[in-house]
């Protein structure tokens, strides 16, 4: 999760560290790890952009189709 708020926070051109808060109930899983190898396996799928690229893109759609972007057309 860090990793992954990092690269969001890089992204976005913000330069500040992930605000950490204590630990909850629902944080009782000491590891989770993202693994797409499943997925793989069963329906014979994988990804066509790498994370980085597909935040990348996802941003630039939200950048473009804001309320505050098309006010400036």
């Amino acid at each position: 999760m860090n990793s992954l708020a990092e690269l969001i926070l890089r992204i976005c051109g913000k330069d500040f560290p992930p605000v950490h808060i204590d630990r909850r109930d629902i944080d009782n899983i000491r590891r989770r790890v993202v693994n797409i190898e499943k997925i793989r396996k069963d329906l014979r799928w994988s990804p066509l952009v790498t994370l980085e690229n597909g935040l990348i893109k996802t941003k630039e759609w939200f950048v473009k189709h804001s309320p505050v972007s098309r006010r400036k057309r």
